[in-house]
């Protein structure tokens, strides 16, 4: 099958975050923007070349928007990333629900931002996928208000990188390496965590975010004050800091 996205030219991007490792998806579909309306009853996901499910998908939409009292409301193609908020790696998050990050493909961030992505990150296919959400500026200087009441441009996500499995995106996340798969299947767990990997992976993300800013010779000593005791820790200085290596 030919690429989603073959007409569409690479654009280069500036990263402006870190960005959400986590488990997710792609998806297209039909969609209508209304104040109050959260994207589950908003959005009906379909397959954009198919003729048949764009008609349906449609017709749904715009049977919700009739059962709001808007029966002329506008309904859009979108293309759509989705971060299940249960499968975020590195980081506690406090959403209430996934997250959905949903754009027009009229719009110049579907058009340079997000379909681009696709092809940069080797996606070919919608469904689901683990996957690093970047974020760059919206092309089209579209402001939005910031925490501070400042005006500061829109953020528009993209897929930045594409993993393999859960463990190619936790050791992403352990190592800060976007090109983890080798990675994944050479670090070693310690007998502690041989049971949940996964925590081992985040608990030394979390180090190595603590450690991030603190020149190189003190790292050992600062490993062996806090974390010390093989007995709480669950692992040893020495496999710490092979770990913090990774």
């Amino acid at each position: 099958m030919s690429n989603l996205f073959d007409d569409l030219s690479d654009i280069a991007k500036k990263e402006s975050g870190g960005g959400i490792v986590c488990k997710g998806k792609i998806e297209t579909g039909i969609k209508f923007f209304q104040s109050g309306v959260g994207n589950r009853d908003s959005f009906f996901a379909c397959d954009l070349r198919d003729e048949k499910a764009v008609k349906t998908a449609t017709e749904k939409a715009k049977a919700k928007l009739a059962e709001l009292g808007n029966a002329t409301g506008r309904v859009s193609k979108c293309v759509q990333l989705v971060a299940y908020k249960d499968c975020v790696k590195g980081r506690d998050v406090t959403w209430q629900d996934d997250r959905f990050f949903c754009y027009p493909l009229y719009t110049q961030a579907a058009k340079a931002v997000v379909l681009p992505s696709f092809k940069s990150a080797g996606v070919n296919a919608l469904g689901e996928l683990w996957y690093r959400i970047g974020f760059a500026p919206d092309p089209s200087g579209r402001l939005k208000k910031n925490q501070n009441g400042e005006d500061v441009v829109e953020q528009i996500a993209y897929v930045a990188e594409v993993y393999a499995s859960e463990q190619a995106a936790l050791a992403a996340v352990a190592g800060g390496d976007v090109k983890a798969e080798s990675k994944a299947a050479t670090i070693k767990v310690p007998t502690a965590f041989a049971d949940d990997p996964q925590a081992w992976l985040t608990w030394i993300a979390e180090v190595k975010n603590n450690i991030k800013e603190m020149p190189a010779p003190k790292v050992k000593a600062y490993v062996e004050k806090n974390y010390g005791n093989p007995q709480e820790v669950g692992a040893t200085v020495a496999e710490i800091l092979e770990a913090l290596k990774s």
